[in-house]
């Protein structure tokens, strides 16, 4: 119950090539996981990292995070939804605080991020992540983050009026 075990199969040739170049998505989730954490961003710092390039786990990765306490922001968008309008502002100054540093998510939707009990947020499934200096690809990646939250946002708001 301490820790997330998360399982990676790159089944197919291009998966494969890009394991072996280091690219693979348990990697991406080590970087940018250890990058976030360094410049302070809630998420789980990795312990481990294992990826099998031969037998019969070749292609496969495993990636090791502490478990972080907190619920899915998804569930409470379901169940206690003032609270969860309130933790969406902080989520909404993390995406501006991404832009600026240059960084992504990639996947920014309410089940990747948690809520403590105390009101702060905290990212993971980072395995989409990404970081960039060239201000052009890093804002419509951001973009892309921002609207898939919305986007989310909204689509738990109109089931929740049906």
């Amino acid at each position: 119950n301490d820790w997330v075990v998360k399982h990676y199969h790159a089944t197919g040739i291009k998966a494969r090539t890009r394991q072996k170049l280091g690219l693979s998505r348990a990697s991406i989730s080590w970087r940018q996981g250890w990058l976030w954490a360094l410049l302070g961003i809630p998420t789980p710092r990795p312990v481990m990292l294992a990826e099998f390039s031969r037998g019969a786990k070749a292609g496969s990765s495993v990636i090791v995070f502490p478990r972080l306490a907190g619920r899915p922001l998804s569930e409470l968008m379901e169940k206690e939804r003032p609270r969860a309008e309130c933790l969406a502002g902080s989520v909404r100054q993390w995406l501006a605080h991404f832009q600026w540093a240059g960084i992504s998510h990639g996947d920014m939707k309410a089940q990747n991020i948690l809520a403590s009990e105390t009101g702060v947020v905290s990212f993971i499934d980072l395995d989409g992540a990404a970081h960039s200096f060239v201000p052009g690809i890093i804002n419509a990646r951001n973009r892309k983050d921002r609207e898939r939250f919305e986007k989310n946002w909204r689509q738990f708001s109109s089931s929740r009026l049906h």
